[in-house]
C-alpha cells in the first residue's frame, strides 16, 4: 500500500502533535503556557575558565557537589523592592557525558523552570530570573533536571 503525499503528511503532523501532548519537546522543560515555565531573564553558557562567577567561592549552603559537577543557586536583591529577587541557578559540569537538562528553582511552594539544554564537560549554564516577587523572605531551592537522571538539587537556601 503507497500513501498518498496528504496522508503521509496527515500521519506526520499526527506523530508531531502526539509527542507535543506527551510533553516530549526538546526545547522547553514544560509548554510557553505553563505557569512552572518562566523564560530566564537571561542565561549563559561557557567554559567553565572563562566563567565570570567562581562558584568554589560560593558559602556551602548555596551549593551541592554532585558526581560531575557543582549547582548552585545564588540570591541577590533585585531592583524593584525589598520582596524582588534576582535568582541564579547555576551549574558547573567537570566530567562525565553530554547532559540534557534544564534549570530551575522553588520558593514558597511555587516552582520556577527555565527551558532544555545540552552541556558537556568542561562547560557551565547559569539561568537568572530578575526581579521576582518573593514575599516575606522563603527559602529558595535551586535545582537541575536531567533526562535519564532525575532531578538534583541546592540546600534551601535563606532569600534574606
Amino acid at each position: 500500500m503507497t500513501l498518498t503525499p496528504r496522508f503521509a503528511l496527515k500521519g506526520a503532523l499526527c506523530i508531531a502533535s502526539a509527542f507535543a501532548v506527551a510533553g516530549l519537546s526538546s526545547s522547553l522543560a514544560y509548554a510557553d503556557d505553563d505557569p512552572r515555565f518562566q523564560a530566564p531573564s537571561s542565561s549563559e553558557t561557557g567554559s567553565i575558565s572563562s566563567r565570570s562567577i567562581d562558584i568554589k567561592s560560593l558559602p556551602s549552603d548555596r551549593c551541592t557537589s554532585l558526581t560531575n559537577g557543582d549547582l548552585c543557586v545564588v540570591i541577590q536583591q533585585g531592583s524593584s523592592g525589598t520582596n524582588y529577587k534576582n535568582v541564579k541557578v547555576s551549574y558547573s559540569k567537570y566530567s562525565g557525558s553530554q547532559i540534557h537538562s534544564y534549570l530551575g528553582y522553588s520558593a514558597n511552594g511555587a516552582e520556577v523552570t527555565g527551558g532544555y539544554f545540552y552541556l558537556t564537560s568542561g562547560n557551565y549554564r547559569t539561568d537568572t530570573w530578575n526581579n521576582r516577587y518573593l514575599p516575606g523572605c522563603p527559602s529558595i531551592v535551586g535545582f537541575i533536571y536531567t533526562d535519564g537522571q532525575g532531578r538534583f538539587q541546592t540546600p534551601a537556601a535563606p532569600s534574606c
